[in-house]
């Protein structure tokens, strides 16, 4: 299967990339720069395709997804895995706050710019890399869009997820969306660079140091989403199983936390 991540260059996607190369797939990453190429290794050779884009900003993923297009025939999986954890509140280019702009409304964007591809393509999956805690009763959007108190961790990041993970579902349910199976998964605390940053809690290091799993363990659960077709679509995948979510996201919830600011058709 051909299959594309974003983020692929470290971390969590660049150990999904070992993994799904092993087993023979055809793996096209998205990174931010050819720069981070290097962090890849000898694994950047066995790489199908490489994209550059910054996926904070809204036409460069309109160039990502044109560029995709042209150069793939059809795409089986798309795996949007790309994802900032942020020490303060940034904004967007088009005045989102960034946590919302990357691990939300692009892996969104990204999903419904490549839907004739993935319909296209035998697989037909998008999974989508979200968090633990996806329990939430409520999202309120004008909170996910611009915070109006910032957290580490618990705050704006866990929201983006959250609406990634409800979104997911929300779609999944839609008529457009009815040959292509929708995953969001969590792959639970790992050892990265992006927990190891500033935007993790400072009382959360001696926790990852001594609890967090190394990135394969993660990243083994982001390719079972992607490759078990017993999966149904809107699923949530929590440690391998079918977890709930708390909430079930409408069509006005989706427009108002996602649809309104993305410029391509929803599909609802």
């Amino acid at each position: 299967m051909h299959i594309l991540i974003t983020g692929g260059h470290s971390g969590l996607g660049l150990e999904f990339v070992k993994q799904a190369v092993d087993l023979g797939h055809d793996v096209s990453i998205v990174a931010r720069s050819k720069d981070r190429m290097p962090q890849m290794g000898d694994l950047a050779n066995k790489v199908a395709n490489l994209f550059v884009a910054d996926l904070a900003v809204a036409s460069d993923r309109t160039r990502l997804c044109e560029e995709v297009a042209h150069r793939l025939p059809s795409l089986d999986i798309l795996v949007n895995n790309a994802a900032v954890l942020l020490p303060e509140p940034i904004y967007s280019p088009q005045g989102n706050e960034m946590h919302h702009e990357v691990n939300t409304l692009a892996s969104i964007d990204l999903m419904m710019r490549l839907r004739p591809l993935l319909k296209a393509g035998t697989g037909g999956r998008v999974v989508n890399v979200v968090s633990d805690n996806m329990d939430a009763k409520a999202i309120d959007a004008d909170e996910v869009r611009r915070p109006r108190q910032f957290r580490k961790l618990f705050g704006s990041y866990m929201l983006s997820k959250t609406a990634l993970a409800h979104g997911t579902a929300y779609l999944a349910d839609q008529a457009d969306w009815a040959r292509i199976t929708l995953v969001s998964v969590t792959p639970g605390p790992n050892k990265t660079a992006m927990t190891a940053g500033t935007g993790m809690p400072f009382w959360l290091k001696p926790i990852r140091a001594l609890a967090f799993s190394t990135p394969d363990v993660g990243a083994k659960r982001i390719l079972e989403a992607a490759i078990r077709h017993e999966i149904a679509s809107g699923s949530f995948i929590k440690k391998g199983k079918v977890a709930p979510l708390g909430l079930k996201m409408s069509r006005v919830q989706f427009h108002d936390i996602i649809g309104q600011y993305l410029d391509v058709a929803s599909g609802t």
